[in-house]
């Protein structure tokens, strides 16, 4: 499967190419912000993958 720009849109609200991801948008929210710990984007993937 090929992740276009159109395919991003229609699934997940956002054309991350464009703009940067919502706040909302992190299940683990210290993940959202700029320049996080690493450690924080590692318990997100974790947290998002749970699901």
């Amino acid at each position: 499967m090929i992740v276009d720009p159109a395919w991003a849109e229609r699934n997940i609200g956002f054309d991350p190419a464009k703009t940067a991801a919502p706040a909302g948008a992190s299940a683990y929210k210290p993940a959202a912000v700029p320049d996080s710990d690493p450690d924080n984007l590692q318990r997100e993937i974790i947290d998002l993958d749970s699901e």
